[in-house]
């Protein structure tokens, strides 16, 4: 399907100048050959044109290293079924979360299946893998016939020609919703009502920066339109003739403005702090006292700097939580009774902080605190024997052939029905020194 050059790798280090071989690299097929080449560069001793094509060169050849994946990750997920068990093997074998090994499991099969012009375009390195998962999983569902001409339409406009470049990735979903819509407008309409049904909000944290951003999901264009002028109405309310913020910077604190008015009307029973909502926070004495600098943990987002911890220490209500200092790990309660108390749900939910199932990251106050030997069997209703888990983890052990145990500290360990077992053990609140 595509030509490359013919490249003798006889000698190879020594009868060409770098930028000869880096050049007829760049156009050859990718594969071994070429990748054991390529690691043979010292990016030092190159020029800064030579550094580029280097570059290029293996990007193309981690394209032909994806291409290979694909049939793997298809096979490890198996065929698609009602629950897709095999999702949370692929999570915890690559450490990715159960939403990015949904979305790799969807376009593995889809590239496997019946986008074969995709899967090649990629094992040719002329495509990048977001190009390819792009039209995997904007494709998925489709029949075959129909994945296959949104495939042939929208194909070559990623691969390009003689005359023109190929699109980057923001172009090529253009032109895949375009050509959806040209080979069958009724699936983008049932798309869009279907995303509108799952609207959501989420939240992304930026960890290196200790901010974060808020996401709606689903929502109609004519929604978003309307927020948008809300949003640009309270900024400009909010300028002052000595104002030295830029327009984001307004747009972003009227967008806080506009929910902390909102909060203050709600007046939540027993919540006090910024805006009417309650701050909790983790943090030692030391560092409270101001006598050592370790990050606290905000709830709901994740460590933060000492400094930033102590300011909201004194500024809103917060529930403080002992650590053990040897382990980092919570100190123990232990309810008897089979509904876990809630001084016991706060204390699980503030140990895992997130669901200890394999992969997963959905919050720990949004899980059921489940028993790792049934209650029924005996199982106590203790810090060693409770955890807390997502109702699809719950039933990944009844439904899905997975086993799980459970450490006295809390450390889960998920064997799946392939003989894998992964460990979560609970968050650990020590300082990185």
């Amino acid at each position: 399907m595509f030509e490359y050059a013919v490249v003798d790798l006889t000698d190879w280090r020594n009868r060409m100048p770098v930028s000869a071989k880096l050049a007829l690299l760049e156009a050859a097929e990718p594969g071994p050959e070429v990748i054991t080449a390529l690691a043979t560069f010292d990016v030092e001793t190159l020029s800064e044109f030579d550094q580029v094509v280097l570059l290029r060169t293996l990007e193309k050849a981690r394209h032909w290293l994806d291409a290979l994946q694909q049939p793997v990750l298809a096979a490890v997920a198996g065929e698609a079924g009602t629950h897709d068990w095999g999702r949370e093997e692929v999570a915890a074998a690559l450490s990715l979360s159960k939403q990015t090994a949904d979305r790799r499991i969807t376009a593995a099969r889809n590239l496997s299946g019946c986008l074969t012009a995709t899967l090649a375009a990629l094992r040719a390195g002329r495509i990048s893998y977001w190009h390819a998962a792009h039209l995997a999983a904007q494709t998925a569902g489709l029949a075959v016939d129909l994945a296959r001409e949104v495939e042939r339409l929208a194909l070559p406009k990623a691969l390009g020609d003689g005359t023109r470049p190929g699109e980057g990735l923001a172009a090529f979903r253009r032109t895949v919703t375009r050509a959806l819509i040209e080979a069958d407008p009724a699936h983008v309409e049932k798309q869009r009502k279907a995303a509108r049904t799952d609207r959501s909000v989420s939240t992304w944290l930026n960890p290196s920066t200790v901010t974060g951003s808020i996401t709606a999901d689903g929502l109609d264009p004519d929604a978003i339109s309307r927020i948008m002028t809300v949003l640009r109405t309270r900024a400009g309310q909010l300028h002052t003739p000595d104002d030295a913020r830029s327009h984001d910077q307004r747009m972003a604190d009227a967008f806080l403005d506009i929910f902390d008015q909102a909060a203050e009307r709600m007046d939540p029973p027993g919540r006090t702090g910024r805006g009417g909502t309650l701050v909790s926070l983790v943090l030692d004495y030391p560092t409270f006292l101001g006598l050592a600098e370790h990050p606290g943990w905000l709830d709901g987002y994740g460590p933060i700097p000492a400094d930033y911890a102590r300011e909201l220490a004194a500024d809103a209500a917060f529930r403080r939580l002992l650590v053990d200092p040897t382990t980092g790990h919570l100190l123990d309660l232990s309810p008897r009774t089979y509904r876990p108390a809630e001084p016991l749900r706060r204390f699980l939910t503030a140990r895992s902080r997130i669901c200890d199932g394999p992969g997963c990251n959905r919050p720990a106050d949004q899980c059921d605190i489940d028993h790792t030997i049934r209650y029924t069997d005996g199982g106590t209703t203790t810090t060693d024997n409770v955890h807390p888990g997502c109702g699809r983890d719950h039933n990944l052990r009844h439904d899905g052939g997975w086993k799980l145990t459970q450490d006295p500290d809390g450390t889960t360990h998920w064997t799946s029905p392939t003989g894998h077992t992964y460990l979560n053990p609970p968050w650990d609140y020590r300082p990185l020194e």
